[in-house]
């Protein structure tokens, strides 16, 4: 048996846990209605054959819920108080940690009733979740669309807690869907394929990946995403995609402001990456780099070392430069649905010996209302990095 709740007033049913989503229904005052879920102060519940999302302060779960199964949900607070009743005065029981579950059975209002040694008791909603922000219609393994992204990046910027904001900005990097640039189909002006069996397209695949984080949509949905980024920076007349001009003036028209967190050809070391490129990552911030040459999506920092999206494959770095690194894997060439080098791991050793060309962190402003695209945006001149984009070549056998 599922957990119920009765809307205590009548309460819009929302497509995304955040006021600004779209209003799926309305739930009538003294309706029940089954729920699935929450995501902080929403709880993520089916109406009328829909699902979707409404403030808890509007609810609370009914009588006969005795035995429901409820839901698991999980703390996103560094410790949080579990109380005796639902009241930030009620008597302290003890605390949970970032990260543990705990099973609900109820709830009044933004407080959830929790199993909890013999005691009644009660945790703050506010700092948990079981769902995304965006899960209805979530793609699969867990990957959202831009749109939903757009919905959980609006509910994570409400957040008060920086610790928790960072929490959920960074776990947010890998619901990002993965690109592939060997089945792109932009052409160029003489009918080519932009694409070739030795790369061309990993500027603007990556950075498809990095503006779709930033919740920024496909700018024409009939052509695949990073297709429709070459069309973008044609119709514009900006320098070609190996041009930071060029990728990050496409960035610039969808309102996306870049920022080089590293402009020369270096190694850095892991101490360099946890103080600059985790911050931005848990800030909010896509990041995208150039391996000299070739361009990749930045997901996460973790103790192992770096976790990178990587257009074309999954290669293992090595000391040096240009062309320096091995692909043990790739995806086949202009075949659909590859996914080959999607969460790939580089260890820190070999990530402190070989030289990256440029590293960028990529920032959207909130737009002023849910579904309204920001203003393209301006930037003085950029320096004069170019990347070729070809990732197999004779150097990668030397």
């Amino acid at each position: 048996m599922a957990l119920k709740t009765t809307a205590t007033t009548d309460v819009n049913l929302r497509a995304g846990a955040s006021a600004d989503a779209p209003r799926v229904d309305v739930v009538p005052h003294g309706q029940p209605v089954e729920v699935l879920g929450n995501n902080g102060v929403w709880l993520f519940v089916t109406f009328n054959g829909k699902e979707g999302y409404i403030k808890s302060d509007f609810s609370n779960s009914v009588d006969e819920n005795n035995g429901a199964q409820g839901w698991s949900t999980t703390v996103d607070a560094l410790s949080l108080n579990v109380r005796g009743g639902p009241d930030p005065n009620a008597k302290r029981l003890g605390s949970l940690r970032a990260g543990q579950s705990a099973t609900v059975v109820g709830h009044t209002g933004k407080w959830l009733r929790i199993q909890f040694d013999t005691e009644p008791a009660f945790i703050s909603s506010g700092f948990t979740h079981s769902v995304s922000a965006g899960a209805v219609g979530a793609g699969p393994a867990g990957q959202l669309t831009p749109e939903q992204i757009k919905q959980e990046r609006t509910a994570i910027a409400q957040i008060a807690d920086a610790a928790v904001k960072g929490d959920r900005y960074q776990a947010l990097q890998a619901r990002v869907p993965y690109q592939s640039q060997r089945d792109n189909q932009a052409r160029d002006a003489l009918g080519h394929k932009v694409e070739t069996t030795s790369g061309n397209m990993c500027n603007l695949t990556s950075l498809g990946m990095a503006l779709a984080y930033l919740g920024v949509s496909n700018p024409d949905p009939s052509k695949q995403y990073e297709d429709a980024l070459e069309a973008v920076r044609v119709h514009h007349g900006l320098p070609e995609r190996t041009n930071i001009s060029g990728w990050g003036g496409v960035a610039n028209v969808l309102g996306v402001r870049y920022s080089l967190l590293s402009d020369h050809e270096t190694t850095h070391p892991r101490q360099w990456w946890e103080a600059n490129v985790l911050p931005a990552l848990r800030s909010g911030r896509g990041v995208i780099m150039s391996i000299c040459g070739h361009i990749v999506r930045v997901q996460d920092v973790k103790a192992e070392g770096l976790i990178v999206d990587d257009p074309y494959g999954h290669c293992t770095l090595r000391a040096g430069g240009q062309g320096h690194w091995t692909y043990d894997a790739f995806n086949a060439y202009d075949v659909a649905g590859q996914t080959v080098g999607d969460d790939s791991l580089w260890k820190w050793p070999d990530v402190g010996v070989h030289t990256m060309r440029w590293v960028a962190s990529l920032e959207a402003p909130l737009a002023k209302a849910f579904g309204e695209e920001p203003e393209p945006v301006q930037q003085p001149p950029p320096p004069d990095l170019v990347d070729d984009g070809v990732v197999l070549g004779d150097a990668q056998d030397d």
